[in-house]
């Protein structure tokens, strides 16, 4: 099968991937840090009531659930979050590229990436300086609010729709999304198994699997290894399903560290031309 032209699949992808995770509302609580359920969304997806700083399971293995909204209740409440992950695609659009993300306490954020999509070079600069954000090309208009929930939002999309969900959206030259402060309600993980423990790279991890259900419908199925000692994701395979074929992803993440240093300077916005209200 012919692979179509990077910008139409591109932006096709982006499309299916907003629509598919129920678009981004204009407002909303990011207040439950478990997903609800609904009638389109089965009770057991509901998750566990526990926090990171303890193994509720002890000594044994632990249930795969609670270990996934541990690790995810881990990163929510680190000051800052940074990860540089090695992500590869095949079937839909082929890709190779390396994402760079760092997230403050702030909703200061950077979010870059480079490397190969389809059979051309891709270099995309995401950055909120915590009050305005942009995205490179640089828009010359508008410079955007940064909502509430950027941090927790983009967190959330990393564990529950991988690192090559924001490299599909900023791709196409949108913004985040998932980012409005319903993202623990919208994109909810269930289904969930523990697999063979591991080591990868000289660490022994756990492997979960589980589907990623979308406005009632299975939009992916992944497998992550967790380190068994830091309680964070080591790699990750997964399969996402749109109209053009399944996507399947190999995600390694190289650097994911809770109290990164940002460099001074890294979250500045480019000076940009006034727009016409501001010189009124």
């Amino acid at each position: 099968m012919r692979t179509p032209a990077l910008p139409s699949v591109v932006f096709g992808l982006a499309a299916l991937t907003l629509v598919s995770c129920g678009g981004s509302s204009p407002s909303g609580d990011d207040v439950a840090e478990t997903p609800t359920t609904t009638t389109t969304q089965p009770a057991a997806t509901t998750a566990p009531a526990v926090t990171h700083d303890e193994r509720p399971w002890g000594d044994d293995r632990p249930d795969p659930q609670q270990l996934f909204y541990v690790t995810e209740r881990k990163m929510l409440d680190a000051p800052g979050v940074e990860a540089v992950a090695e992500i590869v695609g095949e079937n839909v659009i082929p890709m190779d590229v390396v994402s760079h993300l760092l997230l403050t306490d702030r909703n200061e954020a950077v979010l870059e990436f480079s490397g190969m999509m389809g059979n051309r070079d891709t270099d995309v600069r995401f950055v909120s300086n915590g009050d305005r954000m942009n995205l490179r090309p640089w828009r010359k208009k508008p410079r955007r609010h940064v909502p509430d929930f950027l941090r927790s939002g983009m967190i959330r999309a990393f564990l529950r729709l991988g690192a090559v969900h924001h490299v599909l959206v900023t791709q196409a030259h949108l913004p985040p999304d998932r980012i409005t402060g319903r993202m623990a309600q919208e994109v909810i993980p269930r289904e969930f198994t523990l697999g063979a423990d591991e080591e990868i790279d000289g660490r022994n991890c756990w492997t979960i699997s589980f589907d990623t259900v979308v406005q009632g419908r299975v939009s992916a199925s992944a497998t992550l290894w967790i380190d068994q000692q830091s309680l964070l994701p080591v790699q990750r395979t997964q399969q996402t399903y749109f109209e053009q074929g399944d996507h399947q992803v190999f995600e390694r993440y190289a650097t994911l560290d809770l109290a990164p240093r940002p460099t001074p300077g890294v979250f500045e916005l480019p000076a940009l031309p006034p727009r016409p209200e501001e010189t009124e």
